[in-house]
C-alpha cells in the first residue's frame, strides 16, 4: 500500500489511499468470474431438471457475488487518513470512499495513551505491519499495511518527533 506523508508547522498528515491504478485493476479483474455463468449455464444447453444444472448455477451464483465484491471494492474502496493538528490540539482519523461520505473521529491529542506497531502474520505472503493508535477510550487506530516494517517504524517515528 502506498502511505503519503504531509508534515507542515504544527501539521502532520499521514494518508493511506488505495490508488487508482489498483482499483482499475480490481475492476478489471472483477469480470473474470462473470464467465462462470455463461461457460456452466448458457453455453451446455442443460436439461433443467440435472443436479449438474443445479451445482452449475450454485457456482455461477458465487462467481457473480465475487464479481460483485471485487466491483464494489474497487469503486468504494478505502482511503483513510490520520492527522495531528498541534495547534487546535487535535487527532483526527478519518476513512473516505469515492462515493460514501466518509467517517471522521476526533480526539485531543493528549487523549492518545500509545503509538506502535501493528504486526498481522495472518497474510500468506508474509508479515504485514500498520501503524496503531490507540487513544484513551480504548479505541484502537490502524493505517494501512506495508510489508517494510521499517518504513511503519519511520513514521511513527516522525510522529513521537513531531509531537516532542
Amino acid at each position: 500500500m502506498q502511505i503519503i506523508i504531509e508534515e507542515k508547522k504544527n501539521y502532520l498528515k499521514i494518508f493511506s489511499p488505495l490508488s487508482k491504478g489498483i482499483r482499475i485493476l480490481i475492476f478489471i479483474g472483477s469480470f473474470i468470474p462473470f464467465m462462470a455463468p455463461y461457460k456452466l449455464i448458457v453455453q451446455p444447453q442443460w436439461n433443467f431438471q440435472n443436479f449438474f444444472f443445479i451445482a452449475g448455477m450454485v457456482f455461477a451464483v458465487m462467481a457473480m457475488g465475487i464479481s460483485a465484491y471485487g466491483f464494489y471494492y474497487a469503486i468504494f474502496g478505502p482511503n483513510s487518513w490520520m492527522s495531528f493538528d498541534k495547534e487546535n490540539d487535535l487527532f483526527v482519523y478519518a476513512e473516505k470512499s469515492p462515493l460514501i461520505r466518509g467517517r471522521v473521529h476526533e480526539y485531543p491529542i493528549g487523549d492518545i495513551k500509545e503509538i506502535g506497531i501493528h504486526r498481522d502474520e495472518g497474510d500468506e505472503n508474509g508479515t504485514t505491519y500498520s501503524l496503531k493508535i490507540i487513544v484513551a477510550d480504548a479505541q484502537q487506530w490502524i493505517s494501512n499495511s506495508s510489508y517494510n516494517k521499517e518504513e511503519i517504524e519511520q513514521i511513527r517515528n516522525q510522529i513521537l518527533r513531531f509531537l516532542g
